[in-house]
This record gives C-alpha cells, sequence and structure tokens, in this order.
C-alpha cells in the first residue's frame, strides 16, 4: 500500500505510521512506571466463557484443530436446526453508528484472531494447537 493509501474501507497513512519520526515519537510516550503485567483471566486447562478450541487426532493421522467463539451465553441465542449449533454473536464488534471504520458496512468482515494450526512434516501431520482467545486480544 502506497503512502495515504485508502485501503478498502478507510485511509490508511502507512508512509507515516512506518516513519522512523512516528516510531519516535510513540516510543517517547511510553512510561515505564506505569507499565503493567498481564495475567491470562482463565487458568490452562479452565474453559473459556467465550471461546473454545479443540484438537483431535485418531489412530488413522486425521486431526482436527477447530476454534469456535460463541462470544456470549449461547451465542446468537438460538439452535440452528437438525445441527444442535449455535451461531455466535460477534456481530457486536461492529459499530452501529454510520461512517467509523468499524461501522456495518456491505464487504466487511468481522476481526478474528483465532488461528488453529496444523504442522505437517513430509505430508503428515506432526503436531496440532490452538487457544481460546478474547478481545483482550487486540482492540475491536
Amino acid at each position: 500500500m502506497a503512502a495515504g493509501t485508502q485501503s478498502a474501507f478507510v485511509r490508511v497513512p502507512v508512509e507515516k505510521l512506518l516513519s522512523k519520526s512516528y516510531a519516535a515519537a510513540r516510543r517517547a510516550n511510553l512510561d515505564r512506571q506505569r507499565a503493567q503485567r498481564w495475567s491470562s483471566e482463565v487458568a490452562p486447562g479452565d474453559p473459556s466463557a467465550h471461546t473454545t478450541h479443540l484438537t483431535v487426532a485418531d489412530g488413522l493421522g486425521n486431526v482436527v484443530a477447530s476454534t469456535q467463539t460463541i462470544n456470549s451465553l449461547f451465542g446468537a441465542r438460538y439452535i440452528v436446526p437438525e445441527t444442535g449449533m449455535i451461531p455466535n454473536n460477534y456481530m457486536f464488534v461492529f459499530d452501529p453508528h454510520p461512517g467509523r471504520a468499524s461501522s456495518v458496512q456491505p464487504g466487511k468482515r468481522v476481526t478474528s484472531s483465532m488461528a488453529p494450526v496444523i504442522v505437517t512434516k513430509d505430508g503428515a501431520p506432526v503436531w496440532a494447537l490452538g487457544l481460546p482467545g478474547g478481545l483482550r486480544i487486540f482492540p475491536p
């Protein structure tokens, strides 16, 4: 993207964001006295309130790494008939006010930090993983 390029929905000042002067200005705003340590809200092995990851492998070498986000209690609050699946309600990350970067608009997609991974060697799965996420991964 060139300097000030128009992305699909907002103008992105790429040249400015990548400049040494902008990095120096941002660095000058850091205050080590106000730095915080962040810890996980959910201990390893405890269920996530919103996102679940499941990795399954069978004796034939088939592997599935699946991350599912319902997002709140019962997600969209209905079950898809004959499937037992509950759709999420992740549309809440969109801004209902028009004209903003996160406003609902045709062609926009919801941001997601889900990234289940299957690593292969010589065409066969070696390991698979994924983690429940959360909105604290990046701001919506």
